[in-house]
């Protein structure tokens, strides 16, 4: 979905994270509604994420390189 992006508080680079944990949530510019939760597409080390702001459907906010 698009609207605004939020990472969990207590994420950052360099945090492990597990398959389909929740990363944060898009929520409507407008109201604040939760959109969407955005979750872990596999395990391993976030590398890059996107420190919140407008996203568009289909854009990358977090990137994990998997944990061997």
């Amino acid at each position: 979905m698009s609207g605004l992006f939020e990472l969990r508080a207590d994420l950052a680079v360099g945090d492990a994270v597990d398959a389909d944990e929740e990363l944060g949530a898009v929520f409507d510019p407008s109201s604040f509604e939760r959109l969407e939760t955005v979750t872990a597409s596999g395990a391993g080390i976030l590398y890059s994420v996107s420190r919140g702001g407008v996203v568009v459907t289909g854009e990358r906010v977090a990137s994990i390189a998997a944990d061997s």
